[in-house]
């Protein structure tokens, strides 16, 4: 489905059969070991930087990852962990499989 005043694609967000969050986790050209490790970097050591930023953006250019996409998959590790509100992984499917049903 696209997104209201998005031409063609679909949503960028949608799960996909690996798992992964969004259609490019998929062709990450990143190891699901060291995104997971990239994010728990951030997460142990942002008390040692000034923002949660400072640390996605110095752990970023260490690992090689893009900013951004660090940041989204911080943002979801702590949607997981109860520290962010939104939908987890499993919620985030369980509502896309609903939608499907509904459509």
């Amino acid at each position: 489905m696209n997104r209201t005043g998005f031409a063609g694609g679909s949503n960028s967000c949608s799960s996909t059969s690996s798992g992964g969050w969004s259609d490019d986790e998929a062709s990450s050209p990143y190891p699901p070991e060291m995104r997971a490790r990239a994010v728990r970097l951030v997460l142990e050591h942002q008390g040692e930087h000034g923002s949660q930023w400072a640390a996605i953006h110095a752990i970023a250019e260490k690992t090689g990852d893009p900013g951004e996409t660090l940041r989204h998959r911080v943002q979801q590790a702590e949607r997981e962990r109860g520290v962010r509100a939104g939908p987890t992984q499993e919620e985030h499917e369980r509502i896309e499989a609903l939608e499907r049903e509904v459509r």
